[in-house]
């Protein structure tokens, strides 16, 4: 319970595993893992506010963890999800910022749906950073309205699929005078 951030640090693999109800954030740093194994893990009213940091060399473990409506800043850092696939049924970090080049990855057989709640539009924000996509899986993002000052989408392995939500919400990539750029051997798939 509280405001403010919570900072982690240490070198290792740290568990969030019940819900919390601090208004802050969270900030993953330099050689830090966190897991977390519970919706609302990651502080902010019910889920809503806290803002996840990803600063280079730390990595946040989504592990198959639903109903989670953070934004995620991603600063150099990784996501990942080494639980089962997350589903449709919940919200999944509906907002994702890039402020330098950081990575997702989704393991091969598993799924990671990015959507917003009541099925809004999920808002990737890559800027001018790389946004590398690794792993077998797909990363599905229902209704994205991807915004690129001049960003490359990296898709090094497995797909990164962009459809249309249950909103009946099209997904977009940039507007005009922004430039996105996919490069890899892995698929971009649009579904419209």
């Amino acid at each position: 319970t509280g405001s403010g951030y919570v900072n982690v640090s240490a070198s290792g693999e740290v568990t969030f595993s019940g819900s919390n109800t601090y208004i802050g954030g969270l900030m993953i740093l330099n050689g830090a893992t966190v897991k977390g194994v519970n919706q609302n893990n990651f502080g902010g009213a019910n889920g809503y506010d806290g803002t996840v940091y990803i600063s280079s060399g730390g990595t946040l473990d989504v592990a198959a963890t639903g109903n989670n409506k953070n934004t995620l800043t991603l600063m150099g850092g990784k996501v990942t999800n080494s639980g089962s696939s997350l589903s449709t049924s919940h919200t999944q970090y509906p907002s994702i910022m890039l402020s330098a080049d950081s990575e997702v990855e989704v393991p091969d057989g598993k799924l990671w749906y990015m959507i917003n709640s009541s099925w809004g539009t999920s808002t990737p924000t890559l800027g001018t950073s790389t946004l590398t996509k690794s792993g077998a899986g797909d990363w599905r993002l229902y209704g994205a309205a991807v915004s690129s000052a001049s960003a490359t989408l990296n898709v090094s392995a497995g797909s990164v699929t962009l459809t249309q939500n249950n909103s009946k919400a099209y997904p977009t990539l940039g507007t005009v005078n922004e430039t996105f750029t996919k490069t890899g051997s892995g698929d971009l798939n649009c579904y419209y």
